[in-house]
């Protein structure tokens, strides 16, 4: 991170690194931003108050038609220049193999397998993972003042 909030903050009555945590810093155009550590107690519009707790990489599940489109014609130029490298020749066992691992984790094209980051939040009851660009509903709380609202 870039020197902001300061260098170093308590967990657990340990001084850690800001930089060692992983925090997010997330924005927006209109002038809103949020800044959350792990162990941070954030406010979800839906949810309510919760714990972050971490960052976490998965596979994006709803695709806009585009990048439906964009997916579908790269998993083509994947399948035919992986046969044109054999030679022009595969049995078909192996050309089912590469089609099934198209969106899995051994897909690590990010056009056939876009990927999103999720805020992981903990509740009393349940894991909640809020997608990057859905943070603006979340605001940071503090305890004691009420809820601080976005600036």
């Amino acid at each position: 991170g870039g020197g902001g909030g300061g260098g170093t903050a308590v967990v657990d009555g340990k001084i850690v690194s800001r930089d060692r945590l992983q925090g997010i810093r997330v924005g927006s155009a209109g002038g809103w931003q949020l800044e959350a550590f792990p162990g941070d107690f954030v406010v979800h519009r839906k949810y309510g108050i919760g714990r972050f707790e971490r960052t976490v990489l998965r596979p994006k599940k709803k695709l806009t038609p585009e990048e439906r489109d964009m997916q579908k014609v790269r998993r083509e130029e994947i399948l035919k220049g992986t046969i044109k490298a054999r030679g022009g020749k595969m049995p078909a066992e192996e050309v089912q193999a590469i089609m099934n691992a198209f969106g899995t984790e051994n897909d690590p094209d990010p056009i056939s397998n876009p990927q999103s980051t999720l805020l992981e939040i903990t509740y009393a009851d349940a894991t909640v993972h809020v997608p990057v660009e859905r943070a603006y509903r979340l605001s940071r709380y503090r305890a004691g003042d009420a809820v601080v609202k976005p600036r």
